[in-house]
């Protein structure tokens, strides 16, 4: 499970910020949900501007009639099955009586999109609260959606390639701010780099870190059974007593316990961004 691609800087840095993320520390402190509300609407801003166009086009009675329904329909959301099941049940109702082909087929695409965002709570819930705002405001996720996928790696990395990068198009987060619960004093370029730094490593690294996270589950199963070896061993100092042979011998996974140890400690305050199964907590060297 070890692999070279975990020991690299840039994957590190990711286990590094899902670890703060996921404790609520350091400069990651309060940001979580804003960075999950921010990756469902980067994720539906495509079915987003879709619906939108859809409605702001002429449309028929019957297309308005639909549009209606679903909007209702979602602003009463429950679950993703139930909503499946009542717009599939509308549309089966609707479709035999629009007279165009093209009608139709706006309907089945509008029908497709509403389905997508179904998928994703948080898509749902942006979306009631994107439809009380103006058109502009999917436009705007559309724009940052392409500033993200065509970072380089080196932008990815450096958190102030990217602070650059909100700072060029800083009234399109600002407008998502209230939205994606980035106020006060988060409500600055420094925090919207940090979630799209997050997000677009998160994006090149899912696989690394699902092996990552395997290899630390081995690692926490390891970790009482080294524990007890090494108090032993304490508890018997070569000083005082005789020792078996087994008493020196290297403890196996050492070596890997000690590598991704020390990759994931701050050498400046001695905090750890990485839990074997040990007490963790933030400490001085």
């Amino acid at each position: 499970m070890d692999n070279t691609k975990l020991s690299k800087d840039e994957f590190l840095l990711f286990a590094k910020i899902k670890f703060c993320l996921e404790h609520d520390r350091e400069e990651y402190e309060g940001i979580k949900e804003s960075i999950s509300l921010f990756k469902s609407a980067m994720k539906a801003q495509k079915s987003y501007v879709i619906i939108s166009e859809l409605e702001s086009a002429g449309q028929g009675i019957k297309q308005k009639e639909f549009y209606d329904y679903a909007e209702r329909t979602l602003e009463n959301f429950d679950d993703s099955e139930t909503f499946k099941e009542q717009i599939n049940k509308k549309i089966i109702e609707i479709l035999p009586q629009v007279k165009t082909e093209e009608g139709k087929e706006k309907l089945r695409t509008y029908a497709t999109e509403i389905l997508n965002l179904s998928e994703d709570i948080f898509s749902v819930q942006l979306f009631c609260v994107f439809k009380k705002q103006e058109l502009k405001d999917f436009l705007v996720l559309k724009s940052i959606n392409e500033n993200i996928t065509n970072l380089q790696e080196t932008d990815v990395v450096s958190l102030k390639a990217l602070t650059c990068l909100v700072m060029a198009s800083y009234d399109d987060f600002e407008a998502l701010g209230d939205i994606i619960d980035v106020k006060g004093k988060k409500s600055n370029p420094d925090t919207y780099a940090k979630i799209i730094q997050y997000i677009a490593l998160g994006e090149r690294h899912k696989n690394s870190y699902g092996q990552f996270e395997q290899l630390i589950n081995v690692m926490r199963q390891w970790y009482p059974i080294y524990q007890k070896i090494k108090d032993i061993r304490e508890e018997y100092p070569r000083e005082n007593y005789r020792q078996p042979k087994d008493f020196i011998k290297p403890i196996p996974g050492i070596d890997l316990y000690n590598k991704y140890r020390n990759y994931l400690t701050d050498q400046n305050t001695g905090s750890h961004y990485v839990d074997f199964g040990e007490e963790m907590e933030s400490a001085t060297t």
